[in-house]
């Protein structure tokens, strides 16, 4: 059996079959209960945004922090990041996973499929942890360096802070842990695609991770969307124009940067492939020509068919994309970015005139 095909077949629905199972951390159980509990993913989410609103909103109203039926924004904001933080993980996994499996064919059978994929959907404890520490001290300093912010929260009685303040850092927890995986998947592409066996003519493997990557960009412009659309944020600071400009940055680089490996395997292919018929159509040429100057009859039509069939071949081969996505992929993609402009200048509009 080809080594291609045997490696197709060794991939379930659940991973890879034979191998080793690799230990997985409780983090990344954490974020694949909603996958394992009943009801679908999508009811889970909506829960995580309910409870993480509503549990701190109720505690501020019995303790009288706060007026019953008023939901402080820094709670229900911190909610929604931290739900869409989950789901978002959720579907790239989830597209991960299939991109893999469309990909696979690419590299040979004496790679190990298995770390790849861990590679894709899964963040280490070790990793997370340390990295979340460092995102909630640096992101906390920045709040507190905003002197409205800071008088804000200091003036709240005490159960108010630490509710606002927990609730917060779970957000940025979820949403740290979100970001470690965007890199460790995009980082695993730019490996993979260095391994892959290239066909121009078969570019299903070679256009696989462009839905990963575009939706990585999408996702994290839609986080964005969400943090310029915070109504308590003072949009005057350091620390929100950074935030907002540190995830359009990140979406930037999800996309084209991953997949310029592929694209130079493809370019490299094709050119490859002109070389090749150039030279062949080189060849046919210089028969005819040794014929005429023999003054030897020619084949037939023989050379003449040839000549016609090899330059079909070079202008089929010179129309052939080298580039590792569709069409459809960027205009998904240049729709999505117009999404945070519409935010800003909505929110903007509305704090001037409300």
């Amino acid at each position: 059996m080809d080594a291609r095909v045997a490696r197709q077949v060794l991939i379930t629905t659940d991973g890879i079959e034979g191998a080793a199972p690799r230990p997985t951390g409780w983090i990344d159980r954490v974020f694949a209960l909603p996958l394992r509990l009943p009801g679908g993913p999508a009811i889970w989410w909506i829960a995580i945004f309910v409870l993480m609103t509503l549990i701190p909103a109720v505690l501020l109203w019995v303790t009288g922090a706060q007026p019953v039926g008023a939901i402080d924004s820094r709670l229900w904001v911190a909610a929604l990041l931290a739900a869409y933080g989950v789901a978002l993980r959720n579907v790239l996994d989830g597209t991960a996973r299939r991109a893999f499996r469309e990909f696979l064919p690419a590299i040979g059978a004496e790679h190990d499929a298995a770390a790849f994929e861990a590679g894709l959907v899964s963040v280490p404890d070790r990793v997370a942890i340390p990295a979340v520490a460092i995102v909630e001290v640096v992101i906390t300093i920045g709040y507190f360096s905003d002197p409205k912010e800071a008088a804000h929260i200091l003036s709240r009685p005490f159960v108010e802070q630490a509710v606002v303040l927990v609730t917060n850092w779970l957000a940025i927890a979820v949403v740290g842990v979100l970001l470690i995986g965007i890199y460790r998947q995009l980082s695993t592409v730019t490996r993979l695609h260095g391994l892959a066996v290239v066909d121009l003519f078969d570019q299903g493997p070679a256009h696989a991770f462009a839905r990963l990557t575009s939706a990585t960009a999408i996702g994290v412009i839609l986080c964005t969307a969400v943090v310029l659309a915070d109504p308590a944020a003072a949009s005057d600071t350091i620390l929100f124009s950074l935030q907002a400009a540190v995830l359009l940055i990140i979406a930037a680089a999800a996309f084209a940067p991953p997949l310029r490996g592929m694209q130079g395997r493809l370019a490299s292919e094709k050119a490859a492939l002109l070389r090749a018929v150039n030279g062949r159509i080189k060849l046919t040429t210089d028969r005819v020509h040794a014929a005429v100057d023999a003054d030897a009859p020619l084949a037939g039509s023989g050379l003449h068919d040839t000549l016609a069939s090899l330059i079909a071949e070079r202008d089929l081969i010179a129309k052939l994309s080298t580039w590792p996505w569709s069409a459809g992929t960027i205009r998904g993609l240049g729709s999505a970015l117009v999404v945070p402009i519409v935010v800003w200048v909505i929110t903007r509009a509305l704090e001037r005139y409300l």
